[in-house]
């Protein structure tokens, strides 16, 4: 995670990180030492992720709020 406009720069080294940390022998042992579940999910992943949330069409999110808040009550 980071903060929206982050430069492009930082933002891959962040991705590179993250990629390395998840793929370090000693980091996976010592997950699984403590009963942890190591799933990772790329940044380009969550990127193309939102970006297909974001076109959701307006009618489906109008519906669907509805419907939450119906079951809010």
């Amino acid at each position: 995670m980071a903060p929206p406009g982050i430069p492009a720069d930082r933002k891959q080294a962040l991705r590179v990180a993250f990629e390395k940390t998840m793929a370090d022998p000693d980091f996976l042992a010592e997950a699984r030492q403590r009963g942890l579940e190591v799933n990772p999910v790329t940044g380009a992943d969550i990127d193309k992720l939102i970006d297909e949330l974001y076109q959701t069409p307006a009618d489906v999110v109008a519906e669907v709020r509805a419907i939450i808040a119906q079951g809010a009550k």
